[in-house]
């Protein structure tokens, strides 16, 4: 029998360590880098973190669509837009997911408005 550097079956250390380092790479290209001490660099955002915030901005643009809804509803049956409408008090459809403030609603012209920025 010839020496061999593995077990039958088995791996060598060097290819155990190689798969490490492959399965590290795909890891930081999923997750991303942080900067230095830690922290994300400016601008720079984990794919997880940017599905979130993606999911968050079309909740906001959902809750704005079921209270546009509303608001027609009103108008079709009353004539003209509400004078009392507070978007606070329907729930969490009233608030924007990301900074949970109340949406702005503006009774002269109907509309309705989140106050986070970029939504």
């Amino acid at each position: 029998m010839g020496a061999s550097s593995r077990a039958a079956g088995g791996f060598a250390l060097v290819e155990i360590m190689l798969v490490i380092a492959i399965i590290a790479l795909i890891a930081a290209g999923y997750y991303g880098l942080s900067g230095r001490d830690g922290v994300e660099e400016e601008g720079a955002q984990t794919t997880p973190g940017r599905a979130m915030e993606a999911a968050r901005s079309a909740e906001c643009a959902s809750n704005l669509n079921q209270l546009r809804m509303m608001i027609q509803m009103h108008v079709t049956e009353h004539g003209e837009y509400p004078r009392e409408f507070r978007p606070g008090d329907q729930g969490t459809i009233g608030r924007c997911p990301v900074s949970n403030e109340a949406y702005r609603y503006d009774p002269q012209t109907g509309r309705i408005a989140c106050t986070t920025p970029g939504h």
